[in-house]
């Protein structure tokens, strides 16, 4: 009766050891989630200004008086 009673406690706190490893490996991966969903705000975040500083500096290039004008800038 010992035995298997020592037995279950055995496989009790195997289970429970088993149980928080498997919580923190869910743990590290929550955090790394998060972690890449920052990182990909932040880079949409970047990529979304580039766009709009591309669409300004196009809209600035089809501008004949702003290149005469950076002409004669660079001229002088």
């Amino acid at each position: 009766m010992i035995s298997i009673f020592s037995q279950y406690i055995h496989d009790r706190h195997v289970h429970e050891n088993e149980l928080f490893a498997l919580k923190e490996k869910i743990t590290q991966l929550i955090g790394q989630i998060g972690y890449t969903k920052y990182s990909l705000e932040q880079y949409w975040t970047i990529i979304y200004s580039l766009e709009h500083e591309i669409e300004r500096l196009q809209m600035l290039l089809q501008n004949p008086q702003v290149l005469q004008v950076n002409l004669q800038k660079f001229q002088a």
